[in-house]
């Protein structure tokens, strides 16, 4: 990286989160910057930061004038990661020091007839130099011993901090840490596998205890509310599509939404053929906790032209960085490919559809698997396999779900009974909600 985007790049990642930089902003100091401009701008954020004050673009252009506006624009949009910022700044402090040997050892260079200066003299400016720069190495903190002993102190603290992973409110999630912050998790499963119907039974029941952003590509918010109405209140989707509700059933409908106004925090956004970067600014603009995603392959990426597999390595790289910078959840729904449909049995991760960079973009990949039924009729339902391939909190594993299709409706199992079969059970655990997404 060279000295100017490692400048460009401290100024961008000050903007996004000072807080996170407070230790560069003690390393760093104007002078260091071989950019005047970046130093002038660089000041203004260190005055703003000591003095506590909110910083932003549109206060920064306050102090430094609209002129610097592009050049600020340009240092937002190409900061790679604030996790890096670090690294940035050492980038920095090592060209401003070679700087200051240049100039220091520049008069002595071109001093070839040694008219200024004496050997003895040549000697001692030498001597000036090598000590400035033990002086400036001294006061370098030790980066590797410091970091390791402010992680170690952290990690330790953390431990007896409450958790900040998400509450999902379904047990098979809850008591792996699924929904991690920073994390993304994929939800996979054929066409008309019932993904759609997890995310959004997942979605609700965590809008009780956090706020959630559900982008739906393929749906109207109208048929996601739909979904949320008949889980809440077990009235079958086709009776509200088809106006054939009864006057008791309209009644349960409306009573059971009033309430759910109340108490869910779930945002809806239904914008077609989004970008990454358009799901970044809903993140700026909604401030959610946890960001759905429906579905992947609907997304358009910056190039209109790319083929499939490059769009894809793209979206999921790009999502994959907004959920750590902005440390949010996000899930991704994803279609398998048709050699899945071929070969049958339960699904692999080589049968997401698009490109590999799913499966390694994710934290969390879940695959869901049904034995397909022709008629589902009346309160039947059947069971789903969720398939955790990949989790780097937890491990692979195996959980059951009870999908009722006509309601969207899914159910965790009870494994609690001695004969250990699998029973329907209802979320019993106390809550102030009246009413749970159970």
């Amino acid at each position: 990286m060279s000295t100017e985007m490692a400048e460009q790049s401290v100024i961008g990642s000050i903007l996004m989160d000072a807080e996170r930089c407070k230790d560069v902003l003690a390393l760093l100091s104007p002078v260091m910057f071989s950019s005047t401009e970046l130093g002038e701008i660089y000041a203004i954020l260190k005055k703003l930061y000591l003095d506590r004050r909110k910083i932003d673009i549109v206060t920064v252009l306050a102090q430094a004038g609209d002129g610097k506006k592009e050049l600020l624009t340009v240092c937002a949009e190409l900061t790679p990661s604030i996790s890096n910022v670090g690294a940035y700044a050492a980038i920095i402090v090592d060209a401003w020091r070679r700087r200051e040997m240049q100039s220091q050892l520049l008069p002595l260079v071109m001093d070839t007839d040694g008219v200024g200066v004496t050997a003895d003299g040549m000697v001692g400016e030498l001597t000036k130099v090598l000590e400035r720069q033990h002086l400036i190495m001294d006061a370098q903190p030790d980066r590797a011993a410091e970091d390791f002993a402010a992680v170690a102190d952290s990690f330790v603290q953390d431990l007896q901090s409450e958790s900040t992973t998400l509450q999902s409110g379904w047990r098979i999630f809850d008591r792996r840490g699924t929904f991690e912050p920073g994390n993304v998790v994929v939800i996979a499963a054929d066409t008309g596998g019932g993904k759609t119907d997890l995310a959004i039974n997942v979605a609700a029941r965590m809008s009780l205890y956090h706020h959630v952003l559900y982008c739906t590509l393929e749906m109207s918010k109208k048929q996601l509310l739909r979904r949320i109405a008949a889980r809440a209140t077990k009235v079958p989707q086709s009776k509200m599509l088809l106006k054939k509700c009864s006057s008791a059933e309209i009644s349960s409908i409306r009573n059971t939404l009033e309430l759910l106004k109340r108490q869910t925090k779930l945002t809806f956004d239904d914008t077609s053929a989004i970008t990454p970067e358009e799901i970044e600014g809903k993140i700026l603009q909604y401030k959610p906790e946890a960001v759905f995603v429906d579905h992947l392959g609907l997304m358009r990426g910056s190039n209109a032209k790319a083929e499939e597999t490059a769009r894809l390595t793209e979206i999921t790289g790009k999502l994959k960085g907004y959920a750590k910078k902005h440390n949010v959840v996000v899930v991704e729904l994803v279609q398998f490919n048709r050699a899945k449909a071929r070969r049958g049995g339960a699904p692999v991760l080589s049968d997401l559809k698009g490109s590999s960079t799913i499966e390694q973009d994710a934290d969390v990949v879940i695959m869901l698997h049904r034995e397909w039924k022709s008629d589902i009729a009346g309160d039947d339902g059947e069971e789903v396999e969720l398939f955790f391939r990949k989790d780097r909190g937890y491990g692979v594993g195996e959980e059951k779900l009870y999908w009722q299709p006509q309601f969207s409706r899914y159910t965790e199992f009870d494994c609690t009974r001695e004969d250990q079969s699998f029973q329907p059970v209802e979320d019993k655990r106390e809550t102030v909600h009246q009413i749970e997404f159970a």
